[in-house]
C-alpha cells in the first residue's frame, strides 16, 4: 500500500501501524524509521503515540535528548502527559 499510494492521507497511517509492529518485534531501526515518517506527515488523524513509539526507541538507544523532546511533542499532541515533567527530570539527571 505504501508504495502504491504514498501520497494517500491513509499512507501515514500505515506507516504508523507499521512502525508499531516493527517495534513489537525489537525491529528497532526500521520501526524508527516507519514512525518519523508517520510523524512527518501532515495528518492531524495520527495518534499522539506516534511519539511515544518514538521515545522508546530512543530511550532504548539511550538517545535521551531525543527521548525528552518526543516526550514533550506526546504531551503537546495529547493534552495528556502531567507525568512527562518527571521525565523530563529524570533523562536530564542522565544527561
Amino acid at each position: 500500500m505504501l508504495k502504491l499510494a504514498p501520497k494517500s492521507s491513509n499512507a501515514s497511517f500505515a506507516e504508523y501501524f507499521l512502525g508499531l509492529a516493527l517495534l513489537r518485534s525489537g525491529q528497532i531501526n526500521e520501526a524508527e524509521k516507519h514512525l518519523k515518517q508517520a510523524a512527518a506527515k501532515e495528518n492531524k488523524d495520527i495518534p499522539a503515540d506516534v511519539h511515544m513509539g518514538l521515545a522508546e526507541i530512543y530511550s532504548k538507544s539511550q538517545r535521551y535528548q531525543e527521548t525528552i523532546d518526543q516526550l514533550e511533542l506526546y504531551q503537546y499532541f495529547s493534552g495528556n502527559g502531567s507525568h512527562i515533567n518527571l521525565l523530563r527530570l529524570v533523562f536530564q539527571l542522565v544527561l
